[in-house]
């Protein structure tokens, strides 16, 4: 299986019943089983925040607060964000209070900070005399709500779900019950996270993850004999270096590029003009590795594009 490919809900929780735990399906329902599937992909996605969406709001001129209508209320907070391509400080208004006391007298074409008023608002500072855009990056909420649903974790943390899992199930009373059996899975577990987080360090841009497996550190991640499985080691991908210039002449009229390579999967590909993520669909369309840009998000002359992703290849 490509280290690329997504399990649904119900291969991971066959796979913790053949690995570990119940292979004949008597002492663990597949009810219990799949909220334990849940909370392991939201522990993670809470500790690492592999998955991020990007949206795009026209701000008018003089307005200084934005709803922030595509994020999750329960998020609380974006990631990256620009006005007009031009990168924003995240700040507070307790840090504006100390280090800049006049802050509320300030006037300056565009903002040159953002901090949140509420969960769902965002105010520019300072507020902008000009209209512009403006670009928010932030974590996306994860969808695992079926046995159907595909994980949208990425692939090399599959085999941390086996230790979560089997570190909550014991945990509960029940005739399997086990205290012992529950810390030594939750050390396991918790031993996985820190590999990710040391993985994810070494490799940029961080929040993506694009990760480039082969050394002998990270093939730990993947290796059934660390882990004690009896499965083969899934065929590897690869990743194109972060700073991937795809062809094509930047002129305001050519709308298409092409890359080295096809991005497998297509949901790989993080594209960048002038350091801003595009959104597939929304500002290109992809086929194979041909990029075509919409219309309206065309680069123009003396912008900088580059590409992120990965692509098949064999162990």
């Amino acid at each position: 299986m490509a280290l690329s490919d997504r399990w649904t809900r119900s291969q991971y929780r066959t796979f913790v019943r053949t690995e570990l735990m119940d292979s004949a399906g008597d002492w663990w329902t597949d009810t219990e089983l799949n909220n334990y599937l849940a909370d392991w992909q939201d522990q993670l996605q809470d500790a690492l925040e592999f998955t991020w969406g990007s949206s795009t709001y026209a701000v008018s001129s003089a307005t200084e607060t934005v709803t922030l209508t595509d994020i999750d209320t329960d998020i609380l907070r974006p990631g990256y964000v620009t006005f007009n391509n031009k990168t924003l400080t995240p700040m507070s208004e307790q840090e504006l209070d100390v280090y800049r006391r006049d802050w509320r007298n300030v006037v300056d074409v565009l903002p040159v900070a953002w901090y949140q008023n509420q969960m769902s608002e965002m105010v520019l500072w300072p507020t902008p005399t000009t209209s512009g855009t403006l670009g928010v990056e932030y974590p996306l909420k994860m969808t695992f709500t079926a046995d159907t649903s595909t994980s949208e974790l990425p692939p090399w943390t599959r085999y941390s779900s086996k230790d979560y899992v089997c570190y909550r199930a014991y945990l509960r009373h029940g005739p399997n019950h086990s205290l012992n059996k529950a810390a030594v899975y939750k050390k396991r577990y918790n031993l996985d996270v820190k590999y990710f987080e040391e993985w994810k360090k070494q490799h940029l841009p961080e929040r993506y993850g694009m990760m480039r497996p082969g050394t002998a550190f990270e093939r730990k991640l993947v290796d059934p004999v660390r882990r004690g499985l009896n499965v083969a080691v899934p065929d590897l991908t690869f990743s194109a270096p972060a700073d991937e210039v795809p062809s094509g002449t930047v002129n305001g009229v050519n709308d298409t590029f092409t890359l080295t390579q096809t991005p497998s999967p297509a949901a790989s590909l993080k594209l960048f003009v002038d350091g801003v993520l595009m959104q597939s669909t929304t500002n290109y369309t992809l086929s194979a590795g041909t990029i075509t840009f919409v219309t309206a998000f065309i680069p123009i002359t003396g912008q900088s594009i580059f590409a992120s992703y990965r692509y098949a290849g064999t162990n």
